[in-house]
Formats: C-alpha cells, sequence, structure tokens
C-alpha cells in the first residue's frame, strides 16, 4: 500500500531541502517572480482549451495509480506473497485424508466371487524447527466377499514416528535455512518495488520539471515578442519625428519575425512537454495541464557524513546487496551442513487389530497386547565417490565472497556518489546565482539603451541586440534554476529518500492511497 504521511522530518539537516523538495516544485524566474500568464492550448481543430491546473504532489499520486510498470509490479506481489505464504507454512501441521472404495471379480471356471473393498488412510505431519519430524499414521480397511463362505475382514493400525537428525541437518539454524530465506527474498521484492516506485516517482518530477521550464520558456518567448512589438510603436514615433532613419525599422521587424518563430517552436516544445509528462502519468493524451508549482531556488546546508549515513539506511541497492550477502551465508552454513555424516535418531510406535467387524477391528487395535514399537540411531557414512556436496560448499563459499566483494564496491560507489552530488549542488546553487544576476544586469542593460535610443545616443540594432542579451539570460536562469532543482532530487535517488521524502509509504505493495 502506498500511503501518506505529513509528519516533519526528524532529520534537521535536510529540512532546507525538503522544502525545497516537497512543498516547492515550480520555479520562480527573476526578481519579481514568474509572469502569471494563464497559458492556453489550441488543438488540431483549432478550438482553444484552458489548461487544468496540477501541482506536482498531484501528478506524482496519478503517476502512482496508473503508471504501467507499477501495474505490473502490483500484480508480480500477488504471486511473491503467495510464495512466502507456501515457505511459512513450512513448519505447519499438514493432514491429509486418502478414501479408496473398490469393487472386484473373481472368476475361475463357473465360480466366481465379488468382492467390495474401502480404505480410509489419515495422515498427520508435523515437521519441527530442529529438524525432525513427527508422523501419525492411521490406516483403516474393510473387505466383504458376496455369495463366498469367506468372512467379512476388517482391519485398522495407527502408528506414532517421530524422527531427528543428530548431524546433517540437525538443528534450527538449518532446519530453518529456506523459511529465513524466503523471508528474506520478500525483503528484497519489497526493495525492488520501492525502487520502481522512486524511479516512477523521479521520472516524474523529471517530466514535470521539465513541462514547467517549456511553460517558463514560452512566457519569455511571448514576453520578448511583446517587447519588440512595443520597440516598433517607439521606433515608428522617431522616425515620424525625424530621430530615426526608416531603414533602422527593417532590424526591427527582423527581430519581430524572429520572436514570433521562437515563440511557435516554444509552443511546439511545451506541447511535447505536456505529452511526455502525460506518458509518464500514463492518462489519457489529450489531457491539458497547467502547471501550477512556483518556488525560488533557495541554498541548503547538507552534511556528507549524515547524508552517507542516510543513503547506507535507505537506498535499495545497498539493502539488497547486504540481503543478498546473508542468503549466501545462510547458503554456506547449509553446504558446510550437508557435509557432515548423517545420523538420526529414528522411533515408531504402532497399535494394530483386526477381525470381522470392523467395531471389533478397532477394539483389538486399540488393545495394548497388539503392539509394535521401535527405537534406533541411524547412520550414513558417506566415504569415497561423491563430490557433489564438495562441490556445492564451494559454490558457496565462492558465492559469499563475491556477495561481500560487491556489498564493498557499492559501498566505495555510494560514497562516491554522494559527494559528488553534494559538490553539483553546491555547483548548481552557484550557477543560479551568477545567472540571476546576469538576468538583472541584462534588464539593467536594455533599460539604459532604450533611454539612449530615444535620446538618440544609440542605435536601434544595439537595443535589439539587448533585447536578445536578456533573453538569452532568462533562458539561462531558468535553466540553472531547473538543473539546481533536479540536483535535490537527484541527490535524493541518491539517498534513497525520495519516497520519504513525499511521504509515500510501502505497505505490503498494495496501491498508493491519496493523504
Amino acid at each position: 500500500m502506498f500511503a501518506t504521511n505529513r509528519q516533519s522530518s526528524s532529520r534537521p539537516f535536510l529540512i532546507g531541502a525538503l522544502c525545497v523538495m516537497v512543498c516547492s516544485m515550480g520555479v520562480a524566474i527573476g526578481a519579481d517572480g514568474p509572469v502569471d500568464t494563464q497559458v492556453s492550448y489550441t488543438g488540431k481543430a483549432g478550438v482553444k482549451r484552458d489548461m487544468v491546473p496540477m501541482g506536482l504532489a498531484d501528478c506524482i499520486f496519478t503517476a502512482l495509480q496508473n503508471n504501467r510498470d507499477l501495474e505490473t509490479s502490483y500484480l508480480d506481489r500477488i504471486v511473491e506473497k503467495f510464495e512466502l505464504k507456501i515457505a511459512e507454512d513450512e513448519f505447519a501441521v499438514d493432514i491429509n485424508v486418502t478414501p479408496a472404495l473398490s469393487y472386484s471379480v473373481f472368476r475361475v471356471n463357473n465360480d466366481r466371487t465379488d468382492t467390495r473393498r474401502g480404505d480410509v488412510d489419515v495422515e498427520i505431519l508435523q515437521r519441527l524447527r530442529t529438524g525432525g519430524e513427527f508422523r501419525f499414521l492411521w490406516n483403516n480397511s474393510g473387505r466383504e466377499p458376496f455369495d463366498s463362505a469367506d468372512a467379512n475382514k476388517y482391519a485398522t493400525s495407527s502408528s506414532v514416528n517421530f524422527s531427528q537428525p543428530l548431524l546433517r541437518g540437525a538443528g534450527v539454524e538449518i532446519a530453518t535455512a529456506d523459511l529465513r530465506i524466503a523471508r528474506i527474498d520478500e525483503d528484497i521484492r519489497i526493495l525492488t518495488l520501492k525502487s520502481t516506485v522512486m524511479d516512477t516517482v523521479f521520472s516524474v518530477i523529471e517530466a514535470y520539471r521539465e513541462f514547467m521550464q517549456a511553460k517558463r520558456q514560452l512566457e519569455i518567448s511571448r514576453g520578448s515578442l511583446e517587447r519588440s512589438k512595443e520597440q516598433m510603436t517607439i521606433n515608428n514615433a522617431l522616425v515620424e519625428t525625424g530621430r530615426m532613419a526608416s531603414q533602422e525599422l527593417i532590424q526591427t521587424q527582423s527581430d519581430i519575425a524572429d520572436q514570433e518563430v521562437d515563440v511557435l517552436s516554444s509552443e511546439n516544445a511545451f506541447d511535447a512537454a505536456r505529452l511526455e509528462l502525460l506518458q509518464v502519468m500514463d492518462i489519457d493524451k489529450n489531457t491539458m495541464i497547467d502547471p501550477i508549482e512556483k518556488v525560488q531556488a533557495v541554498p541548503v546546508v547538507l552534511d556528507y557524513q549524515q547524508s552517507l549515513s542516510l543513503a547506507f539506511q535507505n537506498r535499495p541497492d545497498y539493502l539488497q546487496s547486504r540481503l543478498d550477502r546473508e542468503i549466501a551465508r545462510i547458503d554456506l552454513k547449509v553446504a558446510e551442513n550437508e557435509r557432515l555424516w548423517d545420523l538420526s535418531f529414528d522411533t515408531s510406535f504402532s497399535l494394530f487389530g483386526d477381525d470381522v467387524s470392523y467395531g471389533r477391528a478397532f477394539e483389538n487395535g486399540i488393545h495394548l497386547d497388539n503392539t509394535d514399537w521401535f527405537a534406533g540411531l541411524i547412520l550414513e557414512i558417506p566415504l569415497y565417490g561423491d563430490l557433489s556436496r564438495k562441490e556445492t560448499m564451494i559454490n558457496a563459499e565462492v558465492a559469499l565472497k563475491q556477495a561481500e566483494i560487491a556489498l564493498i564496491e557499492l559501498t566505495e560507489s555510494i560514497e562516491i556518489e554522494v559527494l559528488d552530488a553534494l559538490r553539483n549542488i553546491e555547483i548548481q546553487w552557484k550557477q543560479v546565482k551568477l545567472a540571476a544576476m546576469a538576468r538583472r544586469l541584462s534588464e539593467q542593460k536594455l533599460d539604459i539603451e532604450k533611454e539612449k535610443l530615444k535620446t538618440g545616443r544609440s542605435s536601434n540594432f544595439q537595443v535589439v541586440s539587448f533585447q536578445n542579451d536578456l533573453v538569452a539570460a532568462q533562458s539561462d536562469e531558468l535553466d540553472a534554476i531547473i538543473a539546481y532543482a533536479n540536483s535535490l532530487s537527484a541527490f535524493d535517488q541518491t539517498l534513497g529518500t525520495t519516497l520519504e521524502t513525499w511521504k509515500i509509504r510501502i505497505k505490503d505493495g498494495e496501491r498508493a492511497e491519496q493523504p
């Protein structure tokens, strides 16, 4: 089950990051915030449709409900949970009842004998966690001949058997090995599901931010086009007053044409990003979504050692590697035990009786005069020729060493990944600050140049160039903020805390529940 929990995190050093990643998944561009423009979409039929506002949390939850990869994982969990149930049933009591009814005809010359026979056998088996087992058997049979001088014959017998290995197969550690491996396999399957969910959430985050970026880029392109048109109006007035040559209008007209091309390109990128997000969410391609999230990029303070500790506590691949090593250790213990002599203690006690009626046969069968019992030690010694057990042990030793090496390599890899992720976050934040400064300077530079143009101290070409510089600076700032936000989400993946950040719990592999 996927569920959400809105309790605050207990890790203070991640509060800043969580505020950015959980609460603020949009993008605020510029000193005065984003342009609050209602984006619309014109379909193939020429019908203009308003976008449906959706936050990132809404998109994530929708993906958890509809994503087909997750749907496949949910279906796999049905089989996997039943496999664990079978393994858990190993030490439960097994009861088997076998009834049989037959009718036979025996003919010799003209003599014919018809016989009716019935049998009912009951077996109760209890396996023990020490490796031994109790077995109770109750056999009942009846034979009734027709048209014969032979009398009816009924028989009943019961026995209790107990066997306990003393060397090979003995002990709780060996007897419960399969059960413990099954439980570890279940933990691994849960981790696999967790990894699938994390990847899905991260895919939605990336697709959503790409959609946000396309929306903002469309706003920038439209804003640039509007500025060019306004400048065209100003230039026309300057031409009419004789303060600008009419030939310079060509530069502005050319710039307007370029901006219109940019708007068309941005609209196409916007719709492509929308379709990509819909594909990740696995919902109808005609759904019109308006990404409403907005965020100010803020710095976060992260500690390497604490981050590394979180990664070792939460990363599914690391936890699975440790579980793989544990399975290898169990397999080696079992393989070593298989090379021991097979010494076991066996004992049994039986009662039996028969007669011409079942009642009398049963009375005889519970009489202590009709008993049979046995107790003894049975020893099997492998002397020569069978190398299969040694081969199994060698394979188990190699598998354990390989699991230990894989865990060491993954540990070192995680240490590097965390360090690299922290470095990347720091660099991305610096780029955000520099891009914001460049955008502000471009705005100031353009404003100054426009004023100079009005007084004849600049050229239209210079203003158009500075307008293009501003568009580039706005786009660079947009790219920097999106890259910074994505680096925080990628860091979440590196730590394995994506589900914790979004308050998503996995419980028995069921579907998500809306908070």
